[in-house]
């Protein structure tokens, strides 16, 4: 990506006519706001920047057509696709912040911002790295700078940003899924190179207010690191090819798993399967649900329509589960959806990831982001599909509208067997009441 940076040689004009002086510093940017589009996230810009004009995108306010800010930092991103307005940029401008007065900050050269972790590089909501105890999050490391300058240690993300040999180093950007006061992305400096969406563990150390000259200031940066491990992660939407089968459901065995009060049913038709099912819950010590499933051995890639959820309890779901055996506090990874998007604790969406780390041990869960999520996790029956994929240790889930395009839903590593019992997990949330789940297009990729 290159970043733009356009410096005055007159002024430009306000509203109300009024210029602003072209004696401003060389590198301050400015713009005139000449359109302005509204979007549930963001508020789309079209500017004019000295003779030029361009889209800008920035955090959602009021913007009227006339006014004049000026802004600090801008990442050009080419062929952008805001689902919001359903439209593609050939080329826009994320900016961090704009002011109606002057910002006074140097911004770097070389094609590259200076960067604090918070505005340059997007946060990615589809990224949730599950740590283990004790692991180092990049969230730690900036409420606590202080306590890791200057000081050795690895830290694990997943690249999001890189840019090439700039003043003898490679730059990478990494997130875990973290956040601390808007800080989330780590820039390292290496010799080392990895690959965009590589799951990385760095090793380095960390500097912090970092000054390299010529406008390139960071606020907090690992200099110098060592590339100790990296894993590929898959390119959303992208299907294996390896392996498809379309699996009738007469294939799968169902089962009732836990202390189920009122024991499921399953009508399998022809293109489709209606389950029943009962159960407490799939959560806390002990899960209690219908199960159909079949046993894999080793990387699987799978999804399902889900054509329609029936509302028990708030917390009724139904998805795919990979689960080590048929024990009520068996070791699992699940990816769920919900009735409907009503509020839920943590959860305003349709969908969650669960998971299972040690056999009667508490489950846990991947939440959406608030802040970016949007509505890209919802549910709306009948247009609903969703994915479960297994790489190693590595396990993504996904949902889709219309079984084309995949909004991955988070990336976490959970050590499980090489052959696990993967299949369709129903549970009505409710001991003495049924939901009824319908499913459909169920699709297995295996190696």
């Amino acid at each position: 990506m290159l970043i733009l940076v356009m410096v005055f040689s007159s002024c430009v004009r306000n509203k109300n006519g009024v210029g602003v002086q072209n004696t401003l510093p060389a590198n301050t940017k400015i713009f005139e706001v000449t359109e302005v589009i509204q979007a549930s996230n963001y508020t789309y810009l079209k500017v004019k920047e000295n003779i030029a004009e361009r889209w800008v995108a920035v955090s959602k306010q009021d913007v009227n057509i006339g006014e004049v800010f000026y802004y600090d930092k801008a990442l050009q991103m080419n062929n952008f696709k805001s689902k919001d307005l359903d439209r593609t940029f050939d080329e826009i401008y994320f900016v961090g912040q704009i002011s109606k007065t002057p910002m006074g900050q140097k911004t770097m050269g070389g094609g590259m911002p200076a960067h604090s972790g918070k505005i340059e590089t997007p946060k990615l909501s589809s990224i949730t790295l599950g740590k283990t105890a004790g692991e180092i999050t990049l969230s730690n490391i900036f409420e606590k700078r202080d306590e890791f300058v200057s000081k050795e240690f690895e830290i694990r993300g997943i690249v999001v940003k890189i840019n090439k040999q700039v003043m003898g180093k490679n730059w990478i950007h990494i997130q875990d899924g973290t956040d601390s006061n808007g800080e989330f992305d780590l820039t390292i400096t290496t010799q080392d190179l990895p690959e965009m969406n590589d799951e990385v563990t760095f090793k380095g150390k960390l500097s912090i207010n970092k000054d390299f000259g010529s406008g390139y200031r960071y606020d907090v940066i690992m200099e110098d690191a060592v590339l100790m491990d990296k894993k590929p992660t898959s390119n959303v939407g992208q299907f294996s090819t390896d392996n498809i089968k379309v699996i009738p459901f007469s294939e799968l065995k169902f089962t009732d798993v836990g202390a189920a009060t009122k024991p499921g049913k399953v009508t399998v038709k022809k293109e489709e399967v209606e389950v029943v099912a009962g159960g407490a819950d799939i959560w806390g010590l002990n899960d209690e649900f219908n199960f159909g499933y079949m046993k894999i051995e080793g990387d699987f890639d799978v999804s399902v329509q889900i054509k329609s959820l029936s509302k028990t309890h708030q917390y009724t779901k139904a998805g795919i589960m990979a689960r080590v055996d048929l024990n009520d506090n068996s070791q699992h990874a699940y990816f769920q959806i919900f009735p409907d998007i009503s509020p839920r604790n943590k959860n305003n969406g349709g969908c969650e990831f669960q998971y299972r780390l040690e056999k009667g041990g508490e489950m846990k869960a991947i939440y959406p982001n608030p802040e970016t999520a949007g509505n890209k996790f919802d549910v709306n029956f009948p247009n609903t599909w969703i994915r479960l994929k297994r790489h190693g240790d590595i396990f993504e889930s996904y949902i889709s509208s219309d079984n084309i395009n995949w909004e991955l839903y988070s990336t976490f590593e959970q050590k499980l067997p090489i052959g696990l019992l993967v299949g369709l997990a129903v549970t009505s949330h409710n001991s003495s009441d049924f939901t009824t789940a319908v499913f459909s297009n169920l699709i297995f990729r295996v190696r």
